[in-house]
């Protein structure tokens, strides 16, 4: 008799661990900086004003910035000014960029984008 072989069904492999790319990356904007802290979609924000679009009115904006000292430099403050008996040292913390959070704001409807810091 004739040997005829019947294909079997080859199971179809998905790969459930990788996720589709963000829009930034889909967009190939870059995207170095810090972990955003506000209302977008857990995008990632640097300290420096940004070329992004705005998820609120969605128009293509450059964002505005406030730079505000954040609880840490209040804390290190503190801690300064009880380690230096009072002296004027203890102000360091609040001329140091590294102590102030960057808050980005759509300057078309004022919606906080995120805090950087």
């Amino acid at each position: 008799m004739n040997n005829i072989r019947i294909p079997t069904r080859v199971p179809l492999e998905i790969d459930y661990d990788t996720s589709p790319p963000s829009y930034q990356e889909a967009m190939g904007w870059r995207t170095n900086g810090t972990t955003v802290a506000g209302a977008s979609e857990g995008g990632v924000i640097s300290r420096t004003s940004m070329h992004m679009i705005c998820p609120s009115c969605h128009a293509e904006i450059k964002t505005t910035m406030i730079i505000r000292p954040s609880n840490i430099t209040y804390v290190a403050s503190l801690l300064i000014c009880l380690l230096s008996f009072g002296l004027a040292s203890c102000l360091i913390p609040f001329f140091l960029k590294d102590f102030k959070e960057v808050h980005h704001s759509c300057p078309n409807c004022r919606v906080s984008l995120g805090i950087s810091g």
